[in-house]
């Protein structure tokens, strides 16, 4: 099970105000954890349309041919290297 920011911040600001952290820090915490909590939901959200919609069989229009753009060459040795350790 992937671990859960969300679930780990809130268990940390739990903790932490347990034991006797200042408000302003509670406060800032919060708001990071409910921002954190909007952006998972937004991307679960974003997630579930992009991966179920569903793919077509066939295209709607017909699909251009591929064209060569590039050309083989022959690999050309610059230097013959004898011997590539020094004795």
């Amino acid at each position: 099970m992937p671990l859960r920011l969300d679930v780990v911040l809130c268990q940390y600001i739990a903790a932490a105000g347990a034991a006797g952290e200042t408000e302003a820090w509670r406060t800032a915490a919060e708001e990071e954890r409910d921002t954190l909590a909007a952006l998972r939901g937004r991307f679960v959200r974003e997630n579930e349309v992009v991966f179920f919609e569903k793919v077509p069989e066939k295209p709607a229009k017909k699909l251009p041919e591929g064209k060569v753009i590039v050309a083989e060459i022959d690999p050309v040795a610059r230097v013959q290297l004898q011997n590539l350790f020094v004795e």
